[in-house]
């Protein structure tokens, strides 16, 4: 046992020993790699159960961190602390790998005190034993792959070829000068932080495999600022699977559609229509709205979500075409018939024109909403009936900026070359990764996924300085739950200085 738990101390970072993967097992599951029955007693009259019913780790914590007195810590250098340990109603001297054994067997601890009744008395062979033993001496030093004493390494998936290129290497730059100038200044915590990109292009094979070859061959400790079009739900479900954070700058879907291991900084689509449909209640008053969107996943969740809010039941249309087939004058004569009164349009600025003009050829002229990543393109394109009548929703405006927000996005320029095309992928590059920065610091010098979660879901009210402030909670992976909306001024050729901020977000988190 000695033996092995030497072998612990001086095993690499990046992995464990064979026999501290079979003792992982045996902390985490109960169970054992050979199939060999663990049993565990919690009462001496009562017969034995699974151990896998009640393993270590769910007292004691995934890194032996342990619950106080209830179940104290079984990291290797509390139990074997010279001085011994002090509980509420014994005393006794340090571990060692033998009394450890009695104990865990017994229920009996260095000084001859009997465990309270709560602690079970568990049964395995003196392999399994020395192997869970071994894994205690590693238990709370175990790292999360893609980190090492001296090193973060971060992913991220972007088009390196074809018409996206533009884009995923302002992404790629923006990154990798803020990662320069943080490692510069002595990385988090002293370590530094390393960017692996995964790229795919117009000829390549499909822009998920990246995804999923990074995270199988590079073992990235967390994923950031991604840019797959047409694959979000398969980088999701990947995130999901191989358990990977992933800080993005938006997505799709709705807040209760992100699933654990994904936060995103700005509104999605789904909350600037939602917004949107918010936006055209004024004074308590609602307006029979009809959302029309193309047959793309996830769009018919945003219509069923707006249906679901209070004071808007029975009181939201969903209009659904084929992608690239949109039935124009079908669908204005339902909207007409149904007494639509606002339209939120989230098809493409080609479609929405042809939408308009045929509306305003039946002259009929409901409000006319839409994201203006949409919509931002073609909106002065649209028939003047429309004007006063049109509003875009924005995540984020200049507005939003801060000073110092501001100053530190063109000193990060000037010292690294970096031009300003593609500034909102830009933009949304460097506050995503000014997130993660933040959250890594938070999670502390030894961190873990876990904590990197625990302390994405504890940010409140934080600036990245070019956004909205951002929050994120338990149920809550949308840091910017709201969206700007602002009234389109057609004949001036220009968007109201007026607008509102809608937020979506609920008292508390």
């Amino acid at each position: 046992m000695l033996v092995l738990l030497c072998m612990a101390a001086v095993a690499d970072d990046a992995g464990l020993t064979d026999a501290e993967a079979r003792g992982k097992r045996i902390y985490t599951k109960g169970e054992t790699i050979s199939g060999r029955v663990i049993t565990a007693e919690i009462q001496l009259s009562a017969p034995p159960a699974s151990a896998s019913i009640l393993p270590c780790i769910q007292c004691h914590g995934a890194g032996g961190e342990g619950i106080g007195d209830v179940a104290p810590g079984v990291r290797w250098n509390l139990l074997t602390e010279a001085d011994g340990h002090q509980h509420l109603s014994r005393r006794h001297g340090p571990f060692n790998a033998t009394t450890l054994a009695h104990v865990i067997r017994e229920g009996v601890d260095p000084d001859g005190n009997k465990l309270e009744a709560t602690m079970p008395r568990y049964r395995m062979t003196d392999a399994d034993m020395a192997d869970l033993i071994a894994y205690l001496g590693r238990v709370g030093m175990e790292y999360d792959p893609g980190l090492t004493s001296d090193a973060i390494r971060v992913g991220t998936v972007l088009p390196v070829e074809g018409p996206l290129a533009s884009v995923g290497n302002a992404i790629r730059r923006v990154i990798e000068a803020q990662f320069s100038d943080l490692n510069a200044a002595g990385g988090i915590h002293g370590r530094r932080l390393e960017l692996v990109v995964a790229g795919y292009g117009a000829e390549s094979t499909p822009a998920f495999w990246a995804a999923r070859d990074l995270v199988s061959r590079d073992k990235p400790f967390a994923m950031l600022a991604s840019f797959l079009p047409g694959y979000e739900q398969e980088l999701s479900e990947l995130a999901e699977t191989e358990q990977v954070p992933h800080i993005g700058p938006y997505t799709l879907r709705t807040n209760a559609d992100a699933g654990h291991f994904e936060f995103f900084t700005q509104a999605s689509i789904a909350e600037q229509a939602l917004a949107l449909v918010e936006s055209t209640g004024v004074n308590g008053s609602r307006p029979r709205v009809a959302i029309v969107f193309p047959d793309v996943v996830g769009f018919d969740r945003i219509a069923e979500s707006a249906a679901a809010r209070p004071g808007w039941e029975g009181r939201v249309h969903a209009e659904r075409f084929a992608v690239n087939a949109m039935p124009t004058e079908s669908i204005i004569a339902r909207l007409v018939s149904s007494g639509v009164e606002a339209v939120v349009f989230l098809g493409s600025g080609n479609e929405l024109l042809e939408f308009a003009r045929a509306a305003d050829g039946r002259d009929w002229r409901p409000l006319l909403l839409a994201p203006a990543r949409f919509a931002e393109r073609v909106v002065f394109e649209l028939p003047t009936g429309f004007d006063g009548r049109t509003y875009l929703a924005y995540p984020s405006l200049p507005d939003d900026y801060t000073e110092a927000g501001v100053i530190e996005f063109e000193l990060l320029h000037q010292r690294h070359g970096i031009d300003f095309s593609e500034s909102l992928a830009q933009v949304a590059a460097f506050t995503a990764t000014r997130v993660l920065v933040e959250a890594l610091d938070r999670a502390g010098p030894e961190p873990s996924r876990g904590a990197l979660i625990a302390a994405l879901e504890s940010l409140d009210d934080f600036s990245p300085g070019l956004t909205p402030a951002i929050t994120f909670g338990a149920d809550r992976h949308i840091g910017s739950l709201g969206a700007h909306v602002l009234r389109v001024d057609l004949a001036a050729g220009r968007l109201d200085a007026e607008k509102r901020w809608i937020s979506l977000a609920p008292e508390s988190r």
